[in-house]
């Protein structure tokens, strides 16, 4: 007689994610249904929901762990011996490159990532608060080095960068200004950021 494997509350909540992302990338994140998801796992909807309270849950545990991806790449750079300015423009840059790669290379990926912005989702909140963060970092470092200014407040000056990139940081008007002849150019960005920064004279 097989006996079947006990499968752990958290393996089958990867397995849940797992399956939905699949046909978030198949058939769309609109066009799923938790049934959908169930019927890949060969399981009830009721099941799903006993790991997922929703449909939004399940796609904010997979936006988490998209987020998380950026997030590990912009501490990479944090933890570099780079100077706080190059600090700046790679953090800027990768956090850009990784939307965008979303919406070329995952389209309906880019899509689930939108929707979680626009309906400010948990995880897109504190990802966002996250980077403002690595951004004051990042400032308070330039501060210690004499790259920036010493009576900048680094906390504000975090916020104050995530807010200029937000063209650069949506998905939204990402996908809005690749439809137009002039794009935003993040070095371009960067370099007004290290000219607001700078020690004055």
């Amino acid at each position: 007689m097989s006996v079947r494997a006990r499968v752990s509350p958290e393996e089958t909540r990867c397995r849940i994610m797992a399956v939905a992302e699949g046909l978030f990338r198949r058939i769309g994140y609109a066009k799923t249904a938790v049934a959908d998801i169930a019927a890949e796992l060969g399981m009830s909807p009721a099941n799903v929901y006993r790991f997922f309270p929703s449909k939004g849950a399940i796609n904010d545990a997979i936006c988490r762990r998209l987020c998380e991806e950026s997030e590990e790449q912009a501490r990479k750079v944090l933890a570099s011996p780079l100077s706080a300015p190059d600090k700046l423009r790679a953090t800027v840059i990768g956090l850009h490159e990784h939307h965008k790669g979303l919406l070329n290379d995952e389209k309906r990926i880019h899509d689930m990532v939108e929707v979680a912005m626009n309906e400010s989702w948990e995880s897109i909140e504190a990802h966002c608060d996250r980077f403002k963060q690595y951004f004051a970092e990042i400032a308070a470092e330039g501060v210690a080095a004499g790259d920036f200014d010493p009576d900048i407040n680094t906390e504000i000056a975090g916020k104050m960068i995530f807010a200029a990139c937000a063209g650069l940081f949506h998905p939204t008007l990402i996908a809005q200004f690749e439809r137009k002849k002039e794009k935003p150019d993040p070095n371009a960005m960067v370099d007004f950021l290290l000219r607001a920064l700078r020690p004055s004279r």
